[in-house]
């Protein structure tokens, strides 16, 4: 329902559009609602919905031009795109703002073409078109993540531009839900009624002596050690190994996750009273 009609009404509202996507992945996965959109697309895979709103709306003029020329929806077609330049809004011009989005994102300037040009040429570019607005989405997903400073680890945790294999593999919610605040969330982990501080904005809840982190908890606090020592004795290898070595080494383990989520689960148990507060932003 969200894709109803894009062609007609959607090329203004981009940013609007993909909100509604992100903020579905941020609730299933109970991420803050500040993460940035590019680090969820990232996470999950999932494309921006700029790119479906493209291929909607060309193959929207596919079927445009396979009508009489004489139809009143050629006919305004035809002068959507003659105008676009004299008109030069995007918010005015349905023509303008495709026209600069096909432009922007994949270097495409078919549709300045004369319009007996345009549907000859068109159908063949489209899957070339779309290939290259894929690609320009990804790489500007890329970038933002290189040079952001939502998260330090994450960039050496994110290798690869797919979908990361624990929301591939069968795992129950609250085990992916856990594993994606472990590598997304800067804030604190939710777990049940617990909110358990990450990246040093407030002292463990169990030793109250170091800053709470990931590493802290999975390799490094002495008040954890017999959980430890029970879940993830056969995946930290030594102390002092970072969340990031693990996950890294371990990626493709369905089991590594699991255990991740018993140690948390025992560890949450020990907590008096359930649900300490970290300091600094909340959600």
């Amino acid at each position: 329902m969200l894709l109803f009609s894009v062609p007609v009404w959607a090329l203004n509202y981009l940013d609007e559009v993909e909100k509604v996507q992100c903020q579905y992945w941020k609730k299933l996965l109970k991420l803050p609602s500040s993460t940035p959109g590019y680090v969820i697309r990232l996470e999950t895979g999932t494309s921006d919905t700029t790119y479906s709103i493209i291929k909607c709306t060309l193959r929207f003029i596919l079927r445009l031009l396979e009508k009489d020329d004489n139809s009143f929806l050629c006919q305004c077609l035809k002068w959507q795109l003659r105008w676009a330049a004299r008109i030069g809004s995007k918010s005015r011009s349905w023509g303008f703002a495709l026209k600069n989005l096909l432009f922007d994102l994949a270097g495409d300037s078919t549709l300045d073409l004369p319009y007996v040009e345009i549907k000859k040429i068109l159908p063949s570019r489209i899957s070339k078109i779309l290939e290259r607005v894929n690609l320009a989405l990804l790489n500007r997903d890329t970038e933002r993540m290189a040079k952001s400073n939502w998260t330090p680890i994450y960039a050496k945790m994110k290798t690869h531009a797919v979908t990361e294999p624990y929301l591939q593999i069968n795992l129950h919610l609250p085990v992916v839900q856990l594993i994606s605040q472990l590598r997304v969330n800067i804030f604190r982990i939710i777990f049940k009624d617990a909110k358990i501080p990450l990246q040093n904005r407030s002292l463990c809840p169990w030793c109250n002596e170091c800053e709470g982190n990931s590493d802290h908890y999975i390799s490094e606090c002495h008040c954890l050690s017999i959980h430890r020592e029970k879940y993830l004795s056969n995946y930290v290898p030594t102390t002092n190994v970072s969340f990031v070595d693990l996950y890294n080494m371990h990626r493709n383990l369905p089991d590594f996750f699991k255990n991740i989520f018993y140690f948390f689960n025992d560890c949450y148990k020990t907590l008096e009273p359930y649900g300490c507060e970290p300091n600094g932003p909340g959600y």
